[in-house]
């Protein structure tokens, strides 16, 4: 009875250590692929669910807890993710939350782990003393006694792995009722895009849009006078003397062949050919075409110039503008041309010691010249040169002469008075071509000691903040100003001032009949 009974118990012991063991190696396998598992994407189910193996570890209330908080966050952060990404800060909380959540079963699970092991070793121990009492004990019995117990596990095992199927496919065959089809999708009958017609519509008010939009910006941005009621606003009583039409290219880029200067060394008349004469020589359109609507244009300045006062005509005349490329020289030589074209005897003097180029318009030398008469050096007669113009005039020329390191002290000086004195006597009209008002002092000192200074604008190009700040010193010198003028207006864009085109075709609408029809 007593063998029975120890071999009863002998059977019992190595069941529950056979039982014990192998849940312990499972286990073990199972918290090392655990362990090797590669981190899981946001949104896949955690490595840890699978402890719902073991019975034993599953009914272990706090185990079960556990993994039921698990599978209920992981289903919430599923749910969110279909709304937010990954990097959502609720989704980063779900995250942490499932990361807490397994670090507190590894803990139970590994604590449970070695209980496992302590009570294989126990039992161990126990069987080990069992030994020489048990080595008559047929091994077929233990081994029988051993499977009936496994059979037993892993009924329990098979059991439980199929309710949690049948719980898994009643779950899935349930339908979500948060979900339902709003709209089935259709074969679309043609294509949503591109369209042609909305994009070139689109692209037609896009682009009239932007194009308004830089008009105003342009104009708004642009400070410089367009038009004779831009200069007349700034100029305010002073009248405006005149407007002057731009030259087009193809009459300042033609060959000026009927023009001749007269050269002082071989004291003869010799023509300028177009091929070598500068882009300036070719704007002076007045000795070239007198009867281009440009020249009417200087021919009226003259007579606007000549009836500006009323006690007598002004003689000497200044001419400057605010900054350089204005037009001052290109006025000046051309208005000389047409006072010399009405046969009255008229210098022009180029008062630009600094950097005047008036003598290669006229290719003649630029000494000597003012600044030579000024310094007492030459003689004025030796000096001033004879320009041919057309068939009926000439212009006498003094260039600037050596350029000197104190110019406006030169022209503000007695000499210059005096020289300007005498030579009132001599001519019917004076130009001087004096340099830009806003950058140098010496036109203000050269209008001091003439009859008028007359003030150069050119439309689209001389800012209005430039030509008030010439305005005030003018005014400061107290300088005679007769009045502005407004150059190189683009008769295309200023439709205002056709009517000089106008009256070229209708003055000049057919050629003169000969003398004696």
């Amino acid at each position: 009875a007593e063998g029975k009974a120890d071999i009863a118990r002998l059977a019992e012991l190595k069941g529950q250590r056979d039982v014990m063991n192998s849940e312990r190696v499972a286990l073990d396998n199972l918290m090392k692929q655990v362990a090797e598992t590669p981190g899981a994407k946001a949104g896949d189910p955690s490595a840890y669910r699978r402890l719902v193996a073991f019975p034993t570890l599953f009914r272990n209330q706090a185990v079960s807890e556990l993994l039921r908080s698990l599978s209920e966050v992981e289903n919430t952060r599923s749910e969110l993710l279909t709304r937010r990404t990954p990097d959502d800060p609720d989704v980063q909380i779900l995250t942490a939350r499932i990361s807490e959540l397994e670090n507190q079963l590894r803990t139970i699970t590994s604590t449970y782990l070695q209980g496992l092991g302590t009570s294989v070793a126990s039992l161990d121990a126990t069987l080990a003393s069992y030994g020489p009492a048990l080595s008559a004990v047929p091994a077929k019995e233990i081994e029988f006694a051993r499977l009936t117990r496994q059979s037993k596990v892993l009924e329990d095992i098979f059991v439980l792995l199929q309710t949690r199927l049948k719980e898994a496919q009643i779950a899935a065959a349930i339908e979500d009722p948060s979900v339902r089809v709003v709209d089935p999708a259709v074969t679309p009958t043609r294509p949503i895009s591109p369209k042609p017609a909305f994009n070139l519509f689109a692209a037609l008010v896009l682009g009239l849009m932007m194009g308004v939009g830089a008009a105003f910006a342009r104009e708004t941005m642009d400070d410089s006078i367009h038009t004779r009621e831009d200069l007349q606003a700034l100029i305010g009583s002073t009248p405006v003397l005149g407007l002057i039409p731009r030259i087009p290219e193809a009459i300042a880029g033609a060959a000026a062949q009927g023009k001749t200067v007269f050269n002082r060394i071989t004291r003869k008349a010799v023509p300028i050919h177009g091929d070598g004469a500068t882009h300036f020589a070719q704007r002076l359109v007045t000795n070239r075409d007198p009867r281009n609507p440009i020249s009417e244009a200087y021919r009226s300045l003259r007579t606007n110039i000549t009836f500006s006062r009323p006690d007598k005509t002004p003689k000497v005349l200044v001419f400057t503008s605010p900054t350089p490329g204005d037009g001052k020289s290109t006025t000046a030589a051309n208005l000389a041309i047409t006072l010399a074209q009405q046969e009255l005897k008229t210098l022009l003097i180029d008062a630009d010691m600094r950097r005047g180029e008036l003598h290669q318009v006229f290719r003649t030398e630029r000494e000597p010249g003012l600044s030579n008469v000024l310094l007492g050096r030459v003689r004025f007669e030796d000096a001033v040169q004879k320009v041919v113009v057309g068939t009926i005039g000439n212009l006498d020329f003094l260039p600037t002469g050596t350029l000197p390191p104190n110019p406006a002290e030169l022209l503000g000086s007695a000499r210059m008075r005096a020289l300007l004195e005498d030579l009132d006597g001599r001519y019917d009209a004076i130009i001087l071509d004096a340099p830009p008002l806003n950058l140098v002092t010496d036109a203000a000192i050269l209008g001091t000691n003439a009859d008028g200074v007359i003030m150069i604008a050119r439309a689209g190009v001389t800012e209005k903040r430039a030509l008030s700040f010439a305005m005030d010193q003018i005014a400061t010198v107290r300088a005679p100003l007769l009045g502005a003028v407004l150059n190189d207006i683009d008769l295309k864009k200023e439709r205002y001032y056709g009517s000089y085109g106008s009256a070229s075709r209708y003055y000049y609408a057919s050629e003169p009949a000969p003398a004696g029809q």
